[in-house]
């Protein structure tokens, strides 16, 4: 178990022990007594939702389902994150992290499939047969053997991020022919503000992680 023990301030809530095999730097039920981690499962609102807003867009552009399917699974990486830090069970942590592994395989599906003609009609296949395979084993890997989630996750957004800079080389020749300079800036920002996010997101992590308890005598002395 990473960050506080089950014995931090705030004790046990509505929701009893701890049984995710995480339990972050946040007291536990310091705000309320049924939420666990009040301000991390507040976080998670702008992700619920902002899917949403995305699923609507792409409904007006008339894309393909699959951009839907994209921002569906999102909207179910907030909800899942909501009732994991709201929570701290372990099988509300499984509702984070799953849709985290779906969110990604259909974010490379939708990089190497970005029009409505398919073109490689067994990558789907193969993309869901793998996250079902995950799925059924993540009760037993998920909680005995955390990092390998943490590992694979890793490894699909770092597929995500090279296929999407192959594809801003690729086509960039098509982009200045069919787009104007702000679009083509506009994508260049997005993709390189993504890896400085990612950067940072994981440095917070791993911070959250490594430095609990020197944060906490840190928050107790002030």
């Amino acid at each position: 178990q990473m960050a506080l023990e089950q014995g931090a301030p705030g004790g046990v809530g509505y929701w009893g022990n701890v049984t995710a095999s995480l339990d972050w730097c946040e007291p536990n039920y310091i705000v309320s007594p049924y939420v666990a981690e009040w301000w991390n499962t507040m976080s998670n609102v702008g992700l619920i939702f902002l899917p949403l807003t995305v699923m609507w867009l792409c409904r007006g552009l008339n894309l393909p389902k699959r951009f839907n399917l994209l921002g569906l699974a999102y909207c179910m990486v907030g909800i899942g994150s909501a009732l994991f830090h709201g929570t701290m069970l372990f099988y509300s942590q499984l509702a984070d992290e799953l849709p985290m592994l779906w969110a990604a395989l259909i974010t490379i599906y939708i990089i190497c499939e970005p029009y409505p003609k398919i073109r490689y009609p067994s990558l789907s296949y193969a993309l869901f047969a793998f996250g079902l395979l995950w799925t059924a084993g993540a009760p037993y890997t998920h909680n005995h053997i955390p990092i390998l989630f943490q590992i694979l996750f890793g490894l699909l957004e770092t597929v995500v991020l090279v296929l999407s800079f192959k594809t801003l080389i690729g086509r960039r020749h098509e982009f200045r022919a069919n787009t104007n300079h702000y679009v083509q800036r506009t994508l260049i920002f997005i993709f390189f503000g993504e890896i400085v996010l990612g950067l940072v997101a994981f440095a917070l992590w791993n911070i959250d992680n490594i430095y609990c308890k020197q944060m906490h005598s840190f928050w107790i002395s002030k």
